[in-house]
């Protein structure tokens, strides 16, 4: 796998901080090892930091992304994803919600905590 992961379990949530660059086949091996480390520990507020992962190659590998999120961390299941804004066109977002999950992409931290942490 091509990505570093690496965790901080925070009070209400769990830190994950990626590096590397992602391609098609790392995307569910990546989720299985976070969702390894969700169910060990009892989150269900997860915060991806992607800043450090170089874009993806090919707009498939976002929905793979949202795709695999939405398998992966069902409800009650809340994340929200950090990543570079001229990056970000929301089309994981999309894949994700339309699929059901609860997934947010943003490059403020401040404003993906405070999604994390809304009540719905």
């Amino acid at each position: 796998m091509n990505v570093e992961i690496s965790f901080i379990e925070e009070d209400n949530y769990l830190y994950v901080k990626t590096r590397g660059s992602i391609v098609s086949s790392d995307i569910a091996e990546g989720m299985a090892q976070v969702k390894e480390k969700v169910s060990q520990s009892g989150y269900r507020h997860i915060l991806i930091d992607a800043f450090e992962i170089t874009p993806p190659q090919k707009e498939f590998d976002k929905f793979l992304f949202g795709k695999t999120a939405a398998e992966i961390f069902p409800m009650p299941f809340k994340i929200a994803v950090l990543y570079k804004k001229e990056f970000t066109n929301k089309f994981s977002e999309n894949t994700a919600v339309n699929r059901g999950a609860r997934l947010f992409i943003s490059s403020d931290k401040d404003e993906a905590l405070r999604w994390l942490f809304k009540k719905e």
